[in-house]
C-alpha cells in the first residue's frame, strides 16, 4: 500500500504545469518505495528530486517536513507535505515523476555529449585542413547548430583553390553563375566529408572573357 502525503483542501486556481519536466524550481524529498508488484517486499527510503509544482494543476507544492514511522520493528524517516491546492501526492507517483525527470536529464546529457564529440571532431578537421590544404582558406568557420557541425571555407577570388581543395580531400566541385545577370560572378563550390565532418568550400570570381572579348561562364 502506498502512503499519500497529508494534504489540505483548497480550490484556488493555479497556473498550468510547465511542459518541460526539468523546468522550474525543484524540491528534494525522502519517500517510501514499496516496489511495484503485489507482494510485500518491505520498504526502501529513496531520496528523489521532483518539481516544486503540483503535477496536476501547476500550483506550488507544500513545504516538506520530516516524518518518522515504524514498520516491521524498524524506524524510517520520510518527508510529507501538504499541497495548498488539495491534490494528493502519492509516493508511487512521486517516484514515477522522479524517474521520468532522470530519464529526460540522461537523454539530454547524452545528446549534449554527442554534440560535444562532433564539435571536437570538427575542430580536429579544421586542424587537418590548416596543415594539409593546398591553399590556405581566407576564412574557416565551424557552424555548430544542431547535432552535426559543418565546416565553411571561403577562398577569396580563387576558384582554382576550391577545385584543388576538393581534389585533395575527395570532395565534389562545381561552378555556376552566382546570379541571372549576364555579367554575374561565378560561384565555385566544393562539398564533401572530412573525417566524418561535412564541409563546404566556395569562392566568387569575375566572369572570364573569351577570345572574342565577351564574358562567358566558367
Amino acid at each position: 500500500m502506498n502512503e499519500p502525503t497529508q494534504h489540505l483542501s483548497g480550490t484556488a486556481p493555479a497556473p498550468s504545469a510547465p511542459d518541460d519536466p526539468l523546468a522550474g524550481p525543484t524540491m528534494t524529498v525522502r519517500v517510501c518505495d514499496r516496489g511495484s508488484g503485489r507482494d510485500y517486499v518491505g520498504v526502501t527510503i529513496r531520496t528523489v528530486t521532483i518539481s516544486a509544482h503540483c503535477p496536476t494543476c501547476g500550483g506550488p507544492r507544500g513545504a516538506a517536513a520530516g516524518h518518522r514511522f515504524c514498520e516491521d520493528g524498524a524506524w524510517y524517516a520520510v518527508d510529507r507535505w501538504d499541497n495548498p491546492c488539495g491534490h494528493i501526492d502519492y509516493y508511487s507517483a512521486v517516484l514515477a515523476e522522479a524517474a521520468a525527470r532522470d530519464a529526460v536529464a540522461a537523454e539530454r546529457a547524452a545528446a549534449a555529449e554527442e554534440t560535444r564529440a562532433r564539435l571536437v571532431a570538427a575542430i580536429a578537421a579544421t586542424s587537418r585542413i590548416i596543415a594539409q590544404s593546398p591553399a590556405a582558406p581566407s576564412s574557416l568557420a565551424i557552424e555548430a547548430a544542431g547535432l552535426h557541425p559543418q565546416l565553411k571555407l571561403y577562398f577569396h577570388n580563387n576558384a582554382d583553390a576550391v577545385t584543388e581543395f576538393a581534389e585533395h580531400f575527395g570532395g565534389t566541385a562545381s561552378a555556376r553563375p552566382h546570379t541571372d545577370r549576364p555579367d554575374s560572378s561565378i560561384y565555385t563550390s566544393a562539398t564533401g566529408e572530412l573525417d566524418g565532418v561535412r564541409y563546404e568550400a566556395w569562392s566568387l570570381t569575375a566572369p572570364q572573357a573569351d577570345e572574342a572579348g565577351t564574358e562567358t561562364d566558367r
